[in-house]
């Protein structure tokens, strides 16, 4: 029918969240952090890390922005496992297993992994994050 948009597929939906999660690894990896806030829901974010649950978008930035000024650079970042689950047109979780290695201002090289969870909401036609929630292995 004329003038009437299609709904997307699961896989049109998997490939845009998966666009916007390289975007939001891109942010990450060069420490811009007003790139990286553009991927949140601002108004409307949850966050759990190391079993503490955050209820605001502004306590999550204010953990995130008291981490940036002590990290020089990420030697690598990579993502080992990355899936999405489609919930419906309009909401999917990714979940990932990630490997990072960082090099701090005082010189010393930190190794990390884990997993992670996002929940991913398209608002008109921006996917944005609603949730995260890491942990640590």
């Amino acid at each position: 029918m004329l003038g009437c948009a299609s709904n997307p597929t699961a896989e049109e939906t998997k490939a845009e969240v998966l666009l916007q999660f390289n975007g939001l690894v891109d942010a990450v990896e060069s420490l811009d952090a007003q790139a990286y806030y553009g991927f949140f829901d601002q108004s409307n974010f949850t966050a759990q890390f190391g079993g503490v649950t955050l209820d605001s978008f502004a306590d999550f930035k204010t953990i995130y922005d008291s981490y940036l000024p002590s990290l020089q650079g990420y030697l690598s970042l990579d993502f080992p496992v990355v899936e999405v689950r489609v919930i419906n047109e309009s909401s999917a979780v990714l979940i990932n297993e990630y490997l990072e290695v960082v090099l701090t201002v005082s010189g010393d090289t930190l190794r990390n992994s884990g997993s992670g969870t996002q929940v991913w909401k398209k608002t008109g036609r921006e996917w944005k994050l609603v949730h995260v929630a890491a942990s640590t292995g």
